[in-house]
């Protein structure tokens, strides 16, 4: 017999070969193939060990974040427990105090909320990590079930036709399956450690969402205190979300009831929702403008169609505030006319029936024309200082037809909300003067009802 010893970095194998008897290719593919399970399981060797490594570091940031909250939770439970004690006195002066000091606060939050966002990052990927590992490990047990039973199986089963001895290489393979107990066992320590630290982040995590719920629930007192017309009712889509609402008056939603937005809507604009206040001043910094980030405006009003009785009082109610690079409010004169916002103001369009919430009325000719103006299809004239857009022919066409989009859209946004867009169209309509009337969108719109409307948000290119 001759011994043939293949040293790899797990183990030395030496298998025993019949003198006389030539090596058939059989045999170099089964040495091959487990000289190759030696390396799948070498790759996995050390990786319990070093995710163990991973995890524990993962846990000392867990504790770091759970003693960076602490000044933060007890915040957030002084304002809520100063908050109850001010709502049954009901001093409008220190209530109105509170609710500075709570935006105030926000800050304290959000510089918190990037640590935290940091650490569930680190937890997303160290899961994927352990995912791919235990996949590996999972392939590795089932590749050598097939390789023991399917290619060694033409050795145990015909070993007089082959050089290589079945003892010898039988002897090799029983000590080449230690090498899966001690995998096994690093496997079980990591395991264990693991399970700690999960535990230990999933108990950090509750404690924060306690206090999150806390925070939300704060604002929402605020916001019910200062909806002093309930304006903020929003029942009917929530019998939606609870599946009890009538299927055949169901509005054409764009956001779906339940949507975590609505709560959020709900909570945050109970001040706006007051009966002393007319005009939401929504400020737009240069770089949202330069990003032509128009979201959280269509955001705004897209949630509104769950609170119908907030649409009245949020028409023609947003004032756009530009500011420059150092948080400066710009005067009209160094917006009005100017390609990027009016270009911004273009791209609030995406939602048409934002239109109708515009407080400004060359932000609203800005919402349908601002495009044509900055590629000079129509040029903007200045009466008393005021741009002001003439149209004529084709670009009067293409005015009319997104006018009537707008107010086409409006409908679907009101249709079966219980709120009448008639009055507002109409109105529109006369303030710009177009040869379009409210009964041809009227028209259209209760034909496309018939046909079927179907509405949704969808990714933007």
């Amino acid at each position: 017999m001759a011994t043939r010893t293949i040293n790899h970095k797990l183990r030395t194998i030496e298998l025993k070969f019949e003198d006389g008897k030539p090596e058939t290719d059989y045999e170099q593919m089964l040495v091959k193939a487990y000289v190759a399970m030696h390396d799948q399981i070498a790759a996995l060797m050390p990786v319990p060990e070093k995710l163990k490594y991973l995890y524990t570091e993962h846990d000392d940031h867990v504790t770091e974040t759970e003693n960076d909250f602490l000044p933060v939770e007890e915040g957030i439970g002084n304002l809520f427990t100063e908050l109850s004690s001010l709502l049954i006195q009901k001093d409008e002066d220190e209530i109105a105090a509170f609710y500075d000091r709570v935006q105030d606060y926000y800050p304290n939050i959000e510089e918190f909320q990037k640590q935290l966002d940091g650490l569930s990052s680190e937890s997303d990927d160290l899961e994927e990590q352990h995912k791919a590992y235990s996949d590996d490990d999972e392939k590795l047990s089932a590749d050598f079930e097939k390789y023991h039973h399917e290619t060694c199986g033409e050795l145990y089963h015909n070993y007089d036709n082959y050089s290589l001895d079945l003892v010898s290489y039988d002897q090799d393979e029983q000590e080449f399956r230690g090498l899966f107990s001690t995998l096994g066992k690093a496997d079980d320590a990591y395991s264990d450690l693991r399970n700690e630290v999960i535990d230990h982040y999933n108990e950090v995590i509750s404690r924060i969402k306690a206090s999150y719920d806390k925070w939300d629930e704060m604002k929402k007192m605020l916001s019910n205190y200062y909806d002093d017309q309930h304006l903020l009712d929003n029942s009917q889509s929530e019998s939606y979300a609870e599946g009890t609402g009538d299927p055949a008056s169901k509005p054409l939603y764009l956001i779906q009831p339940g949507d975590k937005r609505i709560k959020e809507f709900r909570n945050q604009f109970g001040l706006f929702a007051n009966s002393r206040n007319k005009t939401m001043v929504i400020n737009i910094p240069v770089e949202t403008v330069n990003a032509m980030d128009t979201g959280m405006l269509e955001e705004i009003v897209l949630v509104l169609q769950h609170f119908p009785k907030m649409i009245d009082k949020m028409l023609f109610a947003i004032e756009l505030a530009f500011s420059d690079e150092d948080g400066m409010r710009l005067p009209d004169d160094e917006w009005k006319g100017f390609e990027a916002p009016m270009r911004w103001c273009r791209q609030l369009s995406r939602v048409p029936c934002l239109l109708f919430f515009l407080s400004d009325e060359h932000a609203r000719s800005f919402f349908l024309f601002g495009d044509l103006a900055n590629d000079e299809k129509i040029k903007p004239e200045f009466h008393k200082g005021e741009p002001v857009l003439k149209l004529e022919g084709e670009m009067l066409q293409e005015a009319c037809n997104r006018l009537g989009e707008a107010c086409w859209f409006f409908h679907v946004f009101c249709h079966n909300t219980g709120f009448d867009p008639q009055p507002y169209i109409e109105a529109i309509l006369a303030d710009f003067d177009f040869p379009i009337t409210y009964e041809q969108i009227r028209e259209k719109f209760e034909a496309d009802l018939k046909k079927g409307i179907h509405v949704g948000l969808g990714p933007v290119k």
